[in-house]
């Protein structure tokens, strides 16, 4: 579509060039907002349905009666998607991991899921009482120590090498 527009108003090439950088700046910022909000399944309806819309209205004139009817179902699904996500009735795996895959113990369970713009986050119980398993993306697994509020249960961590990060050196060292 730029193509064909630059074809016909080379005279402004420059502002259109501009307008294409600056509106894809837009939208790449402005979809990063709308994942936070909506989460990333609703906002690739949603913005599909805008597009969806748009060209809709380009082909307008010269479509058939029967692709139109094809439009109007294909956007109310887009519309009705990015409302009510069908992720929610019919889960959407891509990202889910499965804990037989990943844990020894197959009893483990999601305690704590989120998907943001940046990931997905899941963060696992496999039932071995003292950590959880922190999982980005169905891949990067961290795992993390239980706390139960009571910092006495954790007081063995300062004896790890993770601990180092967090000392401080004595105040008369400088």
């Amino acid at each position: 579509m730029l193509a064909a527009i630059v074809q016909r108003q080379r005279d402004r090439i420059r502002a259109i060039y501009f307008s294409d950088l600056a509106g894809a700046g837009i939208g790449a910022g402005c979809s990063v907002w709308l994942m936070n909000i909506f989460g990333p399944m609703q906002t690739i309806s949603l913005l599909s349905a805008a597009l969806w819309m748009v060209s809709s209205a380009f082909l307008a004139g010269i479509v058939t009666k029967r692709l139109k009817v094809f439009y109007g179902v294909t956007l109310s699904l887009l519309l009705i998607n990015g409302i009510f996500p069908f992720s929610n009735v019919i889960p959407f795996r891509a990202y889910l991991t499965s804990p037989s895959n990943v844990f020894l113990n197959e009893d483990a369970k999601i305690v704590y899921s989120d998907w943001n713009s940046f990931s997905r986050t899941d963060v696992y119980d496999a039932g071995d009482g003292e950590l959880l398993y922190i999982m980005i993306d169905g891949g990067a697994v961290s795992p993390i120590s239980k706390y139960a509020g009571n910092l006495k249960q954790a007081e063995y961590l300062r004896t790890t090498t993770s601990y180092l990060a967090f000392r401080t050196p004595p105040r008369n060292v400088f």
